[in-house]
Order: structure tokens, then C-alpha cells, then sequence
């Protein structure tokens, strides 16, 4: 289990061993999938905050085993990630780093997985998206 939280405010804090966990902790590995699994994450959060009906116990299974979604879409966004990545880093002259699970400090329930930190400057995290379709 990652120990160290990683994650203040806005701020990322990365020690030489929570560096080295968060990038044990790549996206979509196990031990990503297993520290995830313990948190509530940004990319499920809003579901949780909306959520309006009364069946938290569907909910809270439905949130902590959930039905692996694999469809087009998803493939098409998996495949071209990393070079939206790329373009992105190459296009801005920055150096981006791939992180796994970054955690809150202050609280570590909470979790986030960037698809990057710009490693200059601002220290921005980095989220892609490859729509499948154009409007």
C-alpha cells in the first residue's frame, strides 16, 4: 500500500520514495488498480456527488467492484494517449513525467491519476483526451 500522500492543494510533493511508489503505481497496473480501488478518484467523484437515489448499497458495490468498460471509445483514447502526450510536451518544449496514483495529503482517501506533470514552471498536471468522434 502507498504509504506517503502525495497530493496538497494544489501542489504535487514528490520524496525520493513516493516518487519511486507513484511510479510502481502506473496507470493500470495492479498495484495502481489495488490502491485505486481504496479511494475515491477524480475521474469517479462526480458520481458519488450526484448520486441521488437511496440504494447505497448498489452504489457502494457498483463503485468498489465495477464492471470493466472496454468499448471502442475506450480503445481508440488508450491507443492514442501517449502520442497526444507527445505532441503535447514536443508542441510546448516542455518535459512531462507519467505518473501513476498521486494521493491527497490531507486526504488520502482521496486520489488522482494524472496523465502527466509538466516538470517546468507551473508543475501542472496533465489530463488527455482522445475523442473517438468529431462534432
Amino acid at each position: 500500500m502507498l504509504q506517503k500522500p502525495l497530493l496538497e492543494g494544489d501542489r504535487l510533493h514528490l520524496s525520493p520514495s513516493n516518487f519511486y511508489k507513484c511510479l510502481l503505481a502506473q496507470q493500470r497496473s495492479i498495484l495502481w488498480e489495488k490502491e485505486r480501488k481504496l479511494r475515491i478518484t477524480g475521474s469517479r467523484c462526480y458520481s458519488i456527488y450526484t448520486y441521488a437515489k437511496d440504494d447505497w448499497a448498489k452504489k457502494t458495490k457498483e463503485y468498489f467492484w465495477p464492471k470493466k468498460i472496454c468499448n471502442k471509445c475506450v480503445e481508440h483514447g488508450l491507443k492514442f494517449e501517449q502520442e497526444a502526450l507527445d505532441c503535447y510536451a514536443n508542441n510546448n518544449n516542455y518535459k512531462v513525467l507519467q505518473l501513476g496514483l498521486v494521493i491527497c495529503k490531507k486526504y488520502p482517501w482521496l486520489a488522482y491519476s494524472p496523465d502527466g506533470v509538466v516538470l517546468e514552471g507551473s508543475g501542472k498536471l496533465v489530463e488527455i483526451k482522445c475523442p473517438y468522434k468529431w462534432y
